[in-house]
């Protein structure tokens, strides 16, 4: 009798480029399979979001790779995976069998034998539940989980017969969990208003519902009287239908799930009965968030009013600083160098609290770009020492600092910055006893502690020292001198070296705060480079930009002091102006990054290279804070500087950059 069953889809598998030999092929095509040839990798994904347009995977399995094994595990429990082998292969102590559905010989490949048995198994996945299979052990397990619900649930085929049956539904018809399986809603003795639905009743019945969760193949959701509505009941039940799908996108069977929810629309009465109330309640959140809306804003006009008046201060900041370089060197008497050097002092300390907000708003403004290198920690400890002594000593305290022999992988620039930081901190809160740096090499790095004897910090206030602007009070003492910005710059530094920091404290015991560094590879240690002290600048032309008249004086004095020939210009017209006058072509600019009109230095960088088509070496010097204005003017590509400049500083880095240019 001829197979009127239509023919099986396969789509054959093959890995590693190894394509299955024709006459296995033709094997498929002789006993009636249509099938795909498809090359696989185990790092792709072969599921589909739709329905998938085969009956089976066959995969060529021959070659008993694990891996091929392991990449099919979670794919056969979903679609029938046969694996395809030699006869001479011995699996049975293979842990990846499980990884397939099925195995065929390439011997049995074209048997009616295998054709059966394909059918079979594509069937046992395409209809996982149904009737014939109700004593299979998988629906065994469904139903013993099924009985333990202490709901209403229960599995329809798609002919409303029930396939599987919790307890507690079977006792609630008064009926045997036998005599409920393979029934239908009306053989177990509902009437045809409760399942066809009543008009009278405003009743839509079970089978509509359960139809139209089949039709629409999504979960439904609906809270309906008790279907003993008729017999005046007024509870409430929440029923969950949902279509049970192959991995052909198919609809087997409706899972349907239902719960006496008659205490659930009790208490939704509950609470209308309390809108008021809520309604209350919701004014006064609408207050609170308005009041953090007002804190936030509060907030960002401060850090603008900072912004703007760092900014504004550092334009005679970084004028006085060139005019103290340039009087130092007019000066001949040591009084007056004394004199000079304690307002250069003064005008430092200065400069030191203002790149505090600069570093903070560096930070946030995400332009901080982390460069771990492989260092000695050894000079940095020794340069901190040397620093710090003095210091110390000038408060009537000791500081010890450990020597190490380690090598680091991190920042060190940024480091340098964090430790400074905290041994200032330590100084500044201890009135006596010692400062101590501890380095301690661990298994996977080395552990510096910087421990002081000072008050300690109370640990409601451990949290807040790392806040923008916060300072300890102590035994009713004023704060110290200074912004309190030195340990909100500590923590988000560490954060952006992702590296371990603590802090233990007491109140009056002192505080230890620790990092954990990385080791690094003392083989790929840099070699520092020499620089020479000749600035290399005498007889250059170098145009500088700004709108402030004072401080091109200034900085025009500084650099005639090296051998410069500056021309000063408030904007680029001006700059272009001059120059076409005197036919010069400038080695370098130096430009604001803020000036008239809404104009930036970057762009009168570009306008001046435009003009002698050259591209000329160029510097941005900025007294901005903001972090939008620090993001426009790193994003420029140009080096930058940030007000107040050293006149050192200054020639050094227009030296580099000239030399670089010309290398």
């Amino acid at each position: 009798m001829p197979d009127k069953l239509p023919p099986l889809s396969l789509r054959v598998c093959h890995f590693n480029g190894q394509q299955m030999e024709q006459s296995l092929l033709d094997a498929l095509t002789d006993a009636g399979f249509n099938y795909q040839e498809i090359e696989c990798t185990t790092d792709e994904e072969l599921t589909h979001k739709e329905a998938i347009d085969y009956d089976c995977l066959l995969v060529d399995w021959r070659d008993t790779s694990e891996d091929v094994a392991r990449f099919f595990t979670n794919l056969a429990g979903r679609e029938p995976v046969v694996a395809l082998i030699d006869a001479r292969m011995v699996q049975e102590d293979s842990p990846f069998i499980s990884g397939f559905s099925d195995f065929v010989c390439v011997e049995e490949l074209n048997l009616a034998s295998f054709k059966l048995r394909l059918r079979r198994l594509i069937s046992r996945y395409r209809d996982p539940l149904s009737l014939t299979s109700t004593h299979a052990p998988e629906a065994q397990l469904l139903q013993t989980v099924v009985n333990h619900s202490s709901d209403w649930v229960f599995i329809k085929d798609l002919d409303h017969r029930f396939l599987a049956v919790s307890e507690e539904y079977a006792n609630s018809l008064e009926r045997s969990l036998d005599s409920v399986i393979g029934k239908n809603d009306l053989d177990v003795g509902f009437t045809k208003d409760v399942v066809l639905g009543s008009e009278k009743a405003d009743w839509q019945g079970f089978w509509p519902q359960d139809d139209y969760a089949v039709a629409q193949g999504e979960t439904t959701i609906e809270t309906n009287p008790y279907w003993r509505v008729f017999t005046g009941d007024t509870r409430h039940r929440r029923t969950i239908r949902v279509p049970l799908k192959n991995h052909w996108g198919e609809v087997y069977a409706l899972l349907v799930c239902s719960e006496d929810v008659t205490a659930i629309v009790k208490a939704e009465q509950v609470l209308r009965e309390r809108s008021e109330m809520l309604e209350k309640v919701t004014q006064e959140k609408l207050k609170a968030d308005n009041s953090r809306l007002m804190a936030e804003m509060a907030v960002m006009a401060k850090n603008k009013f900072i912004a703007t008046a760092s900014h504004d201060l550092r334009q005679p900041l970084h004028a006085l600083g060139l005019y103290l370089d340039i009087l130092e060197s007019k000066l001949q008497s040591d009084d007056q160098r004394t004199l000079i050097t304690k307002i250069k002092n003064s005008s430092n300390a200065l400069s030191v609290l203002f790149n505090s907000l600069l570093d903070l708003s560096r930070l946030d403004a995400g332009v901080v770009d982390v460069e771990p290198t492989h260092f000695l920690i050894a000079p940095l400890l020794s340069s901190l020492r040397e620093e710090f002594e003095e210091v110390a000593a000038d408060k009537s305290i000791s500081i010890e600092v450990d020597g190490s022999n380690a090598t680091i992988l991190t920042d060190a620039v940024l480091l340098e910055r964090i430790m400074r930081n905290l041994i200032q901190n330590a100084i500044t809160y201890t009135s006596e006893g010692h400062v101590e740096v501890r380095c301690t090499e661990m298994v996977e790095g080395l552990k510096i502690e910087i421990i002081d004897t000072g008050p300690g910090i109370p640990q409601y206030e451990q949290n807040a020292i790392f806040s923008e602007y916060y300072q300890l009070e102590h035994e009713g003492n004023r704060p110290t001198i200074g912004l309190g910005l030195g340990l909100a710059i500590v923590r988000r530094l560490v954060d952006l070296l992702d590296v371990k920091f603590d802090l233990h404290s007491e109140n009056g015991k002192g505080s230890t705060f620790s990092l954990e560094l990385p080791f690094g590879d003392s083989n790929r240690i840099a070699v520092p480079q020499t620089v020479s002290s000749h600035t290399g600048l005498a007889g250059h032309n170098v145009l500088i930009i700004d709108d402030e008249e004072y401080i091109l004086d200034g900085m025009m004095h500084v650099l005639q002091a090296h051998g410069c020939e500056p021309i000063a210009a408030l904007s680029a017209t001006d700059a272009i102006e001059q120059l076409t006058q005197k036919d010069i072509v400038p080695s370098m600019i130096v430009a604001d990054y803020r000036l008239q009109d809404g104009k930036t230095g970057d762009a009168a960088i570009e306008l001046v290279r435009e003009e002698f088509n050259i591209d000329i070496p160029a510097i941005i010097v900025t007294g901005d804070t903001s972090a939008d204005r620090l993001r426009e003017a790193t994003a420029s590509g140009f080096r930058l500087l940030h007000k107040p400049v050293q006149p050192d500083e200054l020639v050094s880095v227009i030296s580099s950059v000239f030399l670089a240019s010309k290398a």
